[in-house]
């Protein structure tokens, strides 16, 4: 799967730059994506952004984002490509919050599930997540006399 790391990788390093050049340049100081899930479901709850009055313009603003598609070939054979794709700006910062989660904790929302936050500080180029991993504990015991 090193072929597929390496194009992911690839791809979110490029869309963190898109995402940071577009944000400044609206105005944007500070994008922040809440995710939550459990139960083998999970997305994005809300996004916030700084200033807040700036949040509906987020929807008409069309950034070009890459993405890496998968082609399953057969025989355990794969094929691995990038692709340039155009989305709003709000779904953008929302799908890239997401790829990092994914990333780092595949598999966050199964079971019991987690929660988080991503913050993107514009002025500081800096991206930092916040993240919570829910699990069930128990302790058994067993005693004779």
């Amino acid at each position: 799967m090193s072929d597929y790391l390496a194009l992911a990788t690839q791809a979110q390093e490029r869309n963190r730059e898109i995402l940071i050049e577009f944000l400044k340049a609206h105005g944007i100081t500070v994008a922040t994506v809440d995710y939550a899930g459990a139960g083998d479901s999970g997305d994005t709850c809300d996004l916030v952004v700084q200033p807040p009055e700036l949040l509906t313009v987020l929807s008409a603003i069309k950034v070009k984002q890459q993405v890496v598609d998968v082609q399953y070939l057969g025989y355990g054979q794969r094929a691995c490509s990038m692709r340039e794709t155009e989305v709003a700006l709000d779904e953008a910062v929302r799908d890239f919050a997401m790829r990092w989660v994914d990333s780092l904790y595949g598999g966050w929302e199964n079971d019991d599930g987690a929660c988080g936050t991503v913050t993107i500080n514009v002025h500081d180029d800096a991206i930092h997540l916040e993240h919570t991993t829910y699990y069930t504990e128990s302790s058994s015991y067993e005693h004779s006399l």
